[in-house]
């Protein structure tokens, strides 16, 4: 076969890939077609290059410290977070196969597919997100409560992040639920258990389930602090009593 030459000048190297692949076509008549977003091999470059400008600023004062750059536990926990959102934003999925970043509905941009087997790029970093603030806001809450000086703000921040923690896990709970819309949790426990969460308190049962009950009633019924009260009066209060006192007795 013949060997064809081709010269592409060197200003059009400045212009981007498309300008590139425009020049080859015109000179060559071949035309490239790219088939995978080079996005994030671009952001992986980006983050390469930050490491390694880290790496050579850290050696320019202190070259055996940064040799020893792989002790850094700073650096292994950023590793670990950035593998586990990997792992939980279905990211492997997405590049497998190729999902779009959004879905297009009627009402506009779509961040959650409809069916339980499929995804978008967004969805996946949402989630990941998500599962990565529960984690933070944890920790935050165990930082606040070493706060000695200010006990105020040392409760106000661990109710911040207790909130913010709760708030997100209800978040992943519907987005779960709306994906696996055909799964029943109640298929994954053993009967007994699902018998103790969802049954009724009756008068043979015990302490455990009648604080179960008790703390539904203070997250999805009670209205004012009166009702609650009665209610924790004739389900724990009357309950120890007959078990501490017997039924005949009093206090």
């Amino acid at each position: 076969a013949d060997r064809l030459d081709f010269e592409v000048e060197a200003k059009v190297l400045l212009d981007g890939t498309k300008s590139i692949l425009d020049e080859i076509e015109s000179i060559s008549g071949i035309k490239i077609d790219v088939m995978v977003d080079p996005v994030p091999c671009i952001l992986a470059l980006c983050l390469v290059s930050l490491l390694v400008a880290l790496f050579v600023s850290n050696a320019s004062y202190d070259v055996y410290g940064a040799l020893l750059w792989y002790q850094s536990p700073r650096l292994w926990v950023l590793v670990s977070a950035v593998c586990f959102a990997v792992g939980v934003s279905g990211s492997i999925f997405c590049v497998i196969r190729a999902a779009p970043p959004l879905g297009h509905g009627r009402q506009g941009a779509v961040v959650f597919a409809g069916q339980g087997r499929d995804q978008y790029l967004v969805e996946g970093l949402v989630v990941a997100a998500w599962t990565l603030g529960v984690g933070l806001s944890l920790f935050l809450m165990l930082a606040a409560t070493r706060m000695k000086r200010f006990p105020l703000l040392r409760h106000c921040a661990v109710l911040l992040a207790l909130s913010v923690c709760a708030v997100l896990l209800l978040q992943i709970w519907d987005a779960y639920v709306m994906k696996t819309g055909w799964y029943s949790l109640k298929e994954t426990l053993p009967a007994e258990v699902w018998s103790f969460l969802t049954s009724s308190v009756k008068k043979g049962s015990g302490l455990p389930k009648r604080l179960l009950r008790m703390s539904e009633y203070w997250l999805l019924e009670s209205r004012s602090w009166e009702a609650f009260s009665k209610k924790f009066q004739v389900l724990v209060v009357d309950y120890l009593k007959r078990q501490l006192l017997g039924k005949g007795g009093s206090v």
